[in-house]
């Protein structure tokens, strides 16, 4: 009967736990990408998320920028104030989009002064404009490296690359290098430079160019006759590049408020409007006509000690707080106030002071809500009704200032003769609109928090007058909750609702009913909704299978060390320094523990005590299968241990056979396992030792 291979059967079953070991671990992993799916899944029906806009600001500060007798294309630095204004303006909270800025200075040389930064963070905002605070001239205009630095900074060799990258190149449009002296040079390099902002626009950069022009520029006969044609030819016949020409510093702030509005997705309302302020209080009317999910009030002043407050339509003065976002920049010139749904109607700046204001008023506009049409039934009446109201001021502190408007509304035409006999005459009536400015259609709440709900009604005076209006809020699963709405003016009611507690899809109802005339009801409905989505849990998921896959991994060590096949043999005592005793011996098979350490150090099984310089862990026994045989392999373990193997010197490891000789100091061991030296004889070869130095 043959005989099976105990050590090849070890070997196997060490290949099927490997296999059982890879295939678990194979198994968690595709557990977690599917919990990550399911996650992403249900982040993603959560709504949608803001995206990432990269914003690379680079500006030229070239010595032909800064004061040359008054002939500098910028020496006034308008255009570190109009990015340190693009910069707040990108700070606001704006829910689909979040911004990251970066700034880089060039002249002859090129420096990322500040690399891509998060803006939403006051102290981000502060970092950046402090850096480009106090900007030093440069010698030289290289744009080809100042371009090259920008391919590199959104798209770096040791990360991922930028999402939605947006540059904005401001400079006078000369180069000034080495390169550019001769013809020749000069033909090549503007050759380099119109590839690189090729390749730059077909990577999805978005590029905008902006040309200060002064009146050196003008009497530049290289800019006009070579440059300035080449930048216009380059801007038709390249994609994704815009090409800017602005003088002064109205046009530079104008055009980076243009940009940020385009960045935003938003518009603004009309031009802007200027104001120069001798001192005394003035007022500033803004008429907010239509419902808007978010305005913003972006103020530029010359002087920072002009003093501004804006007061709503109700008379209050508006301060930050929940719905209401104030931001300035760090040398207190540019100022945006960002308000949520703002109250329609007509709002004031009061400016005190001296000096310039600038003031643009941008609007993100209210997504439209369903409406129903009201029905009306025409009574008769003597004669036809003409209708007219007034819109009030604002507050009554500033009566003296602001001037009613009077609007009349739609009215029937005149009777054309005049009969003592009573005709049926259909009146017209304004329709009353019901709309929700709180919360928006399609917003989302944490679980916990309180939603705050406006109710705005829009028709005539006579109507607003006896309006009924009832709501109610319908959870996602249970009966419907009614509100106690609150009026706060004419046509505005408010509520609180909360803490919502449970997740998922809200719906607030309001209907409105309200006479119009004798027999007549006029009717209005208006509808909205909104999620409560629960706190993130993934980090609980992403660690429980962590912590789950070290386990794994774990038990899976454990198990293979647990299982490793036990030293044989004999490791005698040859020679030793004087005192100790010579022939003594250590068993291997009977060490405590599946390896044996060598040295003087209390934990070492073979204990070696007589040299002063023997390390605490000179060398390490470790078991090992090797062609079916049981070997053991001497593995060195301190560098300064002088260790030698049948005389040759030990540097790493060795398979030991019977009959190895070890030299370790003044000690000589010699390694006897009495199975190898049985299989020899039995095979008739004589001794050789056939250990492997590596």
């Amino acid at each position: 009967m043959r005989m099976l291979n105990p050590f090849r059967v070890l070997k196997m079953a060490r290949s099927c736990c490997l296999v059982l070991v890879i295939t678990l671990l194979l198994l968690l992993l595709g557990s977690c990408v599917a919990l990550g799916w399911i996650l992403a899944r249900r982040v993603e029906a959560e709504g949608p998320k803001a995206h990432w806009t990269d914003v690379l600001l680079v500006i030229d500060q070239s010595r032909s920028l800064w004061e040359l007798g008054g002939m500098g294309s910028d020496p006034h630095q308008h255009r570190m104030e109009a990015a340190r204004l693009l910069i707040t303006c990108l700070g606001l909270d704006d829910p689909w989009n979040q911004y990251r800025v970066g700034v880089i200075l060039f002249g002859g040389e090129a420096e990322l002064a500040v690399p891509l930064t998060d803006v939403a963070l006051a102290e981000h905002r502060e970092t950046l404009q402090r850096a480009i605070s106090d900007p030093q001239p440069h010698s030289g205009t290289d744009l080809k490296e100042a371009l090259t630095l920008v391919h590199n900074t959104l798209f770096p060799d040791d990360g991922l690359p930028s999402d939605r990258p947006v540059v904005i190149l401001m400079t006078d449009g000369k180069p000034e290098t080495g390169q550019t002296q001769g013809p020749e040079g000069r033909k090549a390099y503007l050759q380099e430079l119109e590839e690189l902002l090729r390749k730059l626009t077909m990577e999805g950069i978005a590029l905008h160019v902006i040309l200060l022009r002064s009146p050196a520029t003008d009497v530049d006969k290289q800019i006009q006759g070579l440059y300035r044609p080449l930048w216009l030819r380059w801007a038709e016949s390249i994609p994704h590049l815009q090409l800017h020409e602005l003088e002064g510093e109205e046009e530079i702030l104008a055009l980076y408020h243009d940009l940020a509005l385009q960045l935003h997705g938003t518009q603004g309302r009309g031009p802007a409007v200027k104001r120069q302020i001798a001192g005394s209080a003035e007022l500033l009317p803004v008429n907010l006509t239509m419902p808007l999910r978010q305005v913003a009030f972006v103020i530029h002043k010359s002087d920072p000690e002009l003093n501004i407050e804006i007061i709503q339509p109700d008379g209050l003065p508006l301060a930050a707080g929940p719905s209401v976002v104030h931001q300035m920049d760090v040398f207190r010139r540019t100022e945006v106030w960002s308000v949520a749904a703002p109250l329609p109607g007509l709002w004031w700046l009061r400016m005190e002071g001296q000096g310039q204001l600038t003031l643009w008023t941008d609007c993100w506009p209210a997504p439209p809500t369903p409406t129903t049409t009201p029905t009306s039934t025409s009574t008769p009446t003597a004669s036809p009704m003409v209708t007219s109201t007034s819109i009030p001021t604002a507050s009554p502190t500033l009566s003296t200032s602001a001037t009613a408007i009077s609007s009349p509304m739609p009215t029937a035409p005149p009777s054309p003769t005049a009969t003592p006999t009573t005709t049926p005459t259909p009146q017209r009536i304004m329709s009353p609109r019901l709309s929700f400015l709180a919360p928006q259609q399609g917003s989302s709440y944490r679980r916990g928090e309180v939603v705050s709900v406006m109710l705005q009604l829009e028709a005539t005076v006579n109507v607003l007058s006896e309006a009924l209006v009832t709501a109610q809020l319908q959870p996602p699963r249970g009966t419907a909750l009614p509100l106690s709405l609150t009026p706060s003016d004419g046509c505005h009611w408010v509520d609180q609702v909360g803490p919502l507690k449970e997740s998922g899809l809200y719906t607030l109802l309001a209907h409105l009913e309200t006479p119009a005339s004798a027999g007549t009801i006029l009717e209005a409905q208006a509808e909205t909704h909104f999620r409560v989505i629960s706190p993130s849990r993934s980090w609980v998921w992403l660690l429980t299978g962590a912590g789950g896959l070290s386990l794994l991994a774990g038990g899976a060590v454990w198990w293979i060390g647990s299982h490793r096949p036990p030293l044989r043999g004999i490791l005698r005592l040859a020679k030793a320094p004087s005192g100790e005793e010579l022939g003594q011996y250590w068993d291997l098979t009977r060490l405590s523990g599946r390896r044996a350490s060598i040295g003087q150090g209390d934990g070492c099984p073979i204990r070696l005590t007589g040299d002063p310089r023997m390390p605490r862990q000179a060398a390490t026994l470790i078991p090992c299968v090797q062609e079916g045989e049981m070997v053991a392999v001497l593995r060195k373990m301190a560098k300064e241990a002088e260790i030698r193997v049948n005389g040759q010197p030990l540097r790493g490891e060795h398979l030991l056979h019977d009959g190895d000789r070890i030299e370790l100091g003044p000690y000589l061991l010699r390694y006897e396992d009495l199975a190898q030296r049985a299989r020899r004889f039995h095979q008739g070869t004589p001794w050789r030792s056939k250990g492997d130095f590596r």
